[in-house]
């Protein structure tokens, strides 16, 4: 039977590639990976969220109209008659109303967004 002479340095380049460089990159690929996947997870919860938060608006003053024949002037009148609740630590809410038999003008806008997450809208504002 033929013996392996356990003294001599056969392979020990390819060994280093296989047993430590090529487990290392793959772990390193799949770490960033999964905080790519995370950001996104994380985006698109918060745009989960911000939608979330119009509709409820919406959904509040249409059935205030609904019951009341009216839509309401301000959106405290929804919080104290409607239970609407929106978190104002994150969010902004922008109710303005023209008419009480036109539907409001409602957005939400989300709290400390940067400059290149805000929509082309707030790009063509004249801030100064």
């Amino acid at each position: 039977m033929f013996k392996r002479n356990r003294f001599t340095k056969r392979g020990r380049d390819f060994f280093i590639l296989r047993d430590i460089i090529f487990p290392a990159a793959l772990v390193l690929a799949a770490v960033i990976l999964l905080v790519y996947g995370m950001e996104a997870l994380g985006k698109r919860t918060e745009a989960e969220r911000l939608e979330s938060a119009r509709s409820a608006v919406i959904r509040a003053a249409v059935q205030c109209y609904a019951l009341e024949g009216r839509y309401p002037l301000s959106i405290s009148y929804l919080t104290e008659n409607y239970g609407l609740s929106v978190d104002t630590d994150k969010f902004v809410v922008h109710y303005q109303a023209f008419a009480s038999n036109i539907m409001p003008d409602i957005d939400v806008y989300p709290i400390g967004m940067d400059h290149g997450q805000m929509d082309d809208d707030w790009d063509d504002w004249d801030w100064g």
